[in-house]
C-alpha cells in the first residue's frame, strides 16, 4: 500500500468551501493528514482531523512519512521539530523532539524532513534537515543513539537534507541540494553521487534499487 501526507493548514478558504459557516459550496472540504492507499490507488482509510486533535499530540504541518516493518506509521513534523510513531489506525505510541521548540541538543530537532528504517527493523535514522543539517539516530522504540553531519560542502556535510533511505546492507543515503551521499549505518562517509535534478525523495525497491 502507498501512504502519503497532506497539508490542510495551507489550504485558502476558497479551497475549503464546504468546510465555512455557512457553507460556500458543496466542495471542498481538507483530506485527512493521513492517507492509506492501496494498490489500484482505492483510498482504504484517513485519519487526523485539523479541527479536532490536539497538536500536541498530532503530525501538524507533516513532512515525511515511512510505516516499519511491524506495520507502525511514523510521521515528521518539520514546523513542530517533531517525529510521531502511531499505530496503523492513528493512535500515537510516541514523540521524539519536543513541540515548538528547536534542537538544543543532539537528541531532539530543528526542522526534521524525512525518516528511515534499518532493514532489521532495530533502528530508526531522521534527516534533520531545515535547521540542523545532520542525521540523527534512534532505536525503534525511541532511544537516542548518535548524531552526525553538519551545515557544509565537505564529506559529510550538508545542505539541508531532504530525503533519507536505507538499503538491504544497512547503508544510509542521505539527499540534499549536492546530490546524494552514502554513509554506513554508523555514519562513517563512503560515497557520493549526484542524480539528474535535485533527490527530493527516495526509495529502494525490492531489488534492492534506489529510485530517486
Amino acid at each position: 500500500h502507498t501512504w502519503i501526507t497532506s497539508l490542510p493548514e495551507t489550504l485558502t478558504e476558497e479551497e475549503l468551501y464546504e468546510e465555512q459557516t455557512p457553507p460556500m459550496g458543496t466542495c471542498c472540504k481538507a483530506a485527512p493528514v493521513v492517507i492509506e492507499l492501496d494498490a489500484n490507488g482505492k483510498v482504504v482509510q484517513g485519519w487526523g482531523d485539523k479541527a479536532k486533535e490536539e497538536p500536541a499530540n498530532w503530525p501538524r504541518n507533516p513532512h515525511g512519512i515511512f510505516v516499519d516493518h511491524t506495520d507502525h506509521v511514523w510521521v515528521g513534523t518539520h514546523m513542530h521539530h517533531r517525529v510521531m510513531k502511531f499505530t496503523r489506525d492513528g493512535k500515537r505510541l510516541l514523540t521524539l523532539g519536543v513541540k515548538g521548540k528547536p534542537a538544543t541538543d543532539d537528541k531532539t530537532f530543528n526542522r526534521p524532513t524525512d525518516i528511515a528504517f534499518s532493514p532489521d527493523g532495530k533502528n530508526v535514522y531522521v534527516s534533520d534537515g531545515y535547521g540542523n543539517s545532520r542525521v540523527v539516530k534512534f532505536t525503534a522504540d525511541g532511544k537516542y543513539v548518535s548524531t552526525w553531519g553538519k551545515r557544509g560542502k565537505g564529506p559529510g556535510e550538508f545542505n539541508t537534507p531532504h530525503s533519507i533511505a536505507i538499503d538491504s546492507k544497512g547503508r544510509v543515503y542521505v539527499s540534499d541540494s549536492k546530490g546524494i551521499q552514502v554513509f554506513d549505518s554508523e555514519g562513517r562517509y563512503l560515497t557520493s553521487f549526484k542524480p539528474e535534478g535535485v533527490a527530493f525523495g527516495m526509495v529502494f525497491n525490492d531489488r534492492n534499487e534506489l529510485l530517486v
